[in-house]
């Protein structure tokens, strides 16, 4: 969705254990090592077209770098990870399940309300969806931001059509039940999907009888300390924080969108380089 990459560290890793072991044959020094890292990730941002990088490399023994190409800033500047948030949601699943306010093999059904289930998944098969399928992607929801749909524009065309409209998570449920058509049976296969991410967020809530925002504060955020990341127009960071990186779709900066609401429990996390490796 975003035009800006983050390159691994293992993959840098990997380059710089092959600059030494096939070139100098010996430690090249941090400096020198730092050189080529930043060059590789400005060569990389080059060859993809995007505006903007981050690499963000500790190796554990002392060596920390944050590099940066075109218009990102620094380590400390947030920027919206987008679906990487998908991880987040896991482990709040995770959790709850650790206490026993969830299995993995919970169903849907068990949390949510059955008209909002409805439409979403092939009819009579409601009963079939669980935790475990909706984490994995093979729940057989739709995807509500990257699907194909009927009787209305793409989500895509509707961030920039509509750019102040501040979405629910119940009307993103409700866009794809409308607009679109589940990807298979419960179980039946593989299909990426941020409706059921939607569904997880909401499961969580219900769950722990609190809102998918105060959960990842609580329970995240603050215990790991990362005191720059936040929900997108519905929390605050525990710290302040500068202006989140641009953000661009088809060639705009639609950082300042209140449309980017639609991510929610799919992603709707920003954050930081620094925050990031703290999670």
């Amino acid at each position: 969705m975003l035009n800006l990459i983050i390159i691994s560290a293992a993959a840098a890793a990997l380059g710089l254990f092959a600059l030494a072991a096939f070139g100098a044959r010996r430690p090249i020094g941090d400096e020198k090592a730092a050189g080529i890292m930043q060059k590789q990730l400005e060569r990389r941002i080059g060859r993809r077209g995007v505006e903007a990088g981050l690499l963000y490399f500790d190796d554990g023994k002392g060596f920390v770098r944050c590099f940066t190409a075109g218009s990102f800033g620094n380590e400390d500047r947030p920027f919206h990870i987008a679906s990487c948030g998908k991880a987040f949601t896991a482990v709040i699943i995770g959790m709850l399940a650790e206490e026993g306010k969830l299995s993995l093999d919970s169903k849907a059904v068990d949390f949510l309300p059955a008209e909002m289930l409805g439409g979403l998944f092939p009819p009579g098969t409601e009963d079939g969806v669980s935790v475990r399928l909706l984490l994995s992607h093979r729940s057989g929801a739709g995807d509500y931001f990257g699907d194909p749909a009927e009787g209305s524009p793409v989500m895509k065309e509707l961030i920039f059509s509509e750019p102040d409209r501040f979405w629910r998570p119940e009307e993103l449920l409700a866009f794809s039940r409308d607009h679109q058509s589940p990807a298979g049976r419960p179980g039946e296969r593989y299909h990426y999907s941020d409706t059921g991410y939607i569904l997880l967020g909401l499961i969580a809530e219900k769950a722990a009888g609190r809102s998918f925002e105060d959960l990842l504060k609580d329970r995240i955020f603050k215990p790991l300390g990362m005191k720059k990341s936040y929900m997108l127009y519905r929390s605050e960071p525990l710290s302040a924080a500068d202006g989140i990186a641009p953000a661009t779709l088809g060639g705009t900066d639609i950082s300042g969108y209140k449309s980017l609401s639609i991510d929610w429990s799919g992603g709707g996390i920003v954050s930081t380089a620094g925050d990031l490796t703290l999670f």
